[in-house]
């Protein structure tokens, strides 16, 4: 994923996860987290889970190693907050797990949190490579 023609969402993540939310849901909302070096954004999530996100610390670099481990961080946090806790390979653990939805859910936020995550380190990419180019705003 790319931010392509949409590059103004470049360190907004909280402008892209409302645009994500609108290109993705086709009309169900998912559970969706964006993960970019300036923070993390949110779409379809409980008021709760919502807060938390918002509590939390920007990732500490802009590689794609410490993007990846806030983002898995923040899953986690996510899970243990609704009462869901991941196990150790990142699926539910059968003692907290109450039917499929709820591994179902976890695992949708997961692939969206690595897409908007794929997304925003190609921008980074593209923008790093192309240090002459500026968005106007």
């Amino acid at each position: 994923m790319d931010l392509g023609a949409i590059p103004e969402f470049y360190d907004k993540p909280r402008q892209y996860a409302a645009f994500l939310d609108q290109e993705i849901s086709f009309g169900r909302k998912v559970p969706l987290v964006v993960v970019m070096p300036d923070g993390y954004g949110s779409a379809a999530l409980p008021p709760a889970a919502t807060a938390l996100i918002a509590s939390l610390p920007k990732p500490t670099a802009r590689t794609a190693n410490v993007l990846t481990e806030a983002a898995i961080a923040a899953v986690r946090k996510l899970a243990d907050a609704a009462g869901h806790p991941l196990g150790r390979t990142g699926v539910a653990s059968s003692s907290s797990t109450s039917g499929s939805g709820s591994v179902a859910v976890q695992l949708a936020i997961l692939v969206a949190v690595c897409a908007a995550l794929a997304g925003g380190i190609l921008a980074f990419r593209r923008r790093r490579a192309k240090p002459g180019m500026r968005v106007r705003r």
